[in-house]
């Protein structure tokens, strides 16, 4: 794991970090600044999708939008669990997401486009659909090579407790005390 900390995040920001990298995906959340990046293929978070229709279901727990949008992403994170016990080889994992995996996104989609009229944008769910269709291509990157997982949660874990302690530690409020933070982790 290599951590750099940037004073913004502006999208010249993981340009610059990643000038010189000939690697073809790049797992990765949402954010905006990705979108720069040239000849990358940027592979969205599945997670990310599911803990906003969850959220919706949390604050509403008989809304069945929130429910069936959360149905359908846990229906490909089963197939996935499936595919880890069944230790399926890449070339066998890859079949299952060409046809069930896809079969299930693609069902997703002319759902999410079903109901998305009948949801407040401001909505929590309806935040859950404009976030799945605005992140359409990135979250089906995983359809195009069994390597790519369906989140970036490992990614995210291990920056956690870097996240969790800079709120602890001295000095981590200014730019040098978080570049010295990285160097130390």
């Amino acid at each position: 794991v290599l951590y750099e900390y940037t004073e913004g995040r502006n999208g010249i920001y993981p340009e610059r970090f990643l000038k010189g990298w000939s690697g073809t995906y790049l797992h990765c959340d949402g954010y905006s600044g990705y979108k720069k990046l040239a000849n990358i293929t940027l592979c969205g978070c599945l997670v990310h999708a599911k803990r906003k229709f969850h959220e919706a279901l949390i604050a509403s727990p008989d809304n069945e939008i929130a429910k069936t949008g959360e149905n359908y992403l846990l229906k490909l994170f089963a197939l996935e669990d499936h595919a880890d016990k069944e230790l399926m080889s890449l070339e066998e994992r890859y079949s299952l997401r060409q046809t069930k995996s896809k079969a299930i996104f693609d069902e997703f989609y002319d759902w999410i486009h079903s109901v998305e009229s009948k949801t407040l944008p401001q909505s929590l769910v309806g935040k859950a659909i404009t976030y799945a269709i605005n992140q359409k291509n990135y979250l089906g990157s995983f359809l195009l090579d069994a390597r790519i997982q369906l989140s970036n949660n490992l990614a995210e874990q291990s920056v956690k407790p870097f996240v969790i302690g800079r709120k602890n530690w001295l000095f981590s409020n200014t730019a040098n005390g978080a570049n010295s933070s990285t160097i130390i982790y």
